[in-house]
C-alpha cells in the first residue's frame, strides 16, 4: 500500500474498532471523495441462520463512513458518530466483504456520509446514512 491514508489503517488510526474488525485500506478516490477497505469476515461473527449479525453490519458500515470523512480532512479531524440509519438488503456471510464509505458534505459542525457493503459478486449487502461531527484530531504527545 502506498497510498498515504493505507498509514491510518496500518497504525490504527482508525480508531479500535478499525483494528477488531480488521479492516485494510483498498483506495482513496479523492475527486469522488470515496473510500474502499476489504474486512474478512470471520464465521464467529454469524449468528445462528449464517448471517452476520447486524450489529458487527452496522459497525462495519460506521468505519467506511467516517473513515471516509478522516481521509476527506487529510486525516486532520475525526468524525464521531452522531446519527446511522442502516438498511440491511441481503445477508452477510463469512468471507471478503468490500465496504465503500462517501462524503457528501463535509461542514465545520457536520459531515454527511454513505456507506456500503458489497460482497465478492458487487452485490449490495447493507447500505448506511450517517451524520458526524467533526473534530480536530488530538495532537501526539512525544513519546
Amino acid at each position: 500500500m502506498t497510498h498515504r491514508f493505507a498509514r491510518l489503517f496500518d497504525a490504527g488510526c482508525v480508531g479500535p474498532v478499525g483494528l477488531v474488525l480488521g479492516a485494510e485500506f483498498v483506495a482513496w478516490d479523492e475527486a469522488a471523495r470515496e473510500l474502499r477497505l476489504r474486512v474478512a469476515v470471520s464465521p464467529s461473527w454469524c449468528n445462528g441462520i449464517g448471517s452476520v449479525q447486524g450489529g458487527i453490519v452496522s459497525a462495519m458500515l460506521d468505519l467506511c463512513c467516517t473513515a471516509a470523512g478522516v481521509c476527506a480532512s487529510d486525516a486532520t479531524l475525526l468524525m464521531p458518530t452522531l446519527e446511522l440509519k442502516t438498511s440491511f438488503i441481503a445477508p452477510a456471510r463469512a468471507g471478503t466483504i468490500e465496504g465503500v464509505g462517501r462524503v457528501l458534505h463535509l461542514g465545520r459542525r457536520v459531515a454527511f456520509l454513505d456507506g456500503r457493503l458489497v460482497d465478492p459478486e458487487g452485490r449490495r449487502l447493507a447500505t448506511a446514512a450517517a451524520t458526524a461531527a467533526p473534530m480536530p484530531r488530538a495532537a501526539k504527545s512525544p513519546a
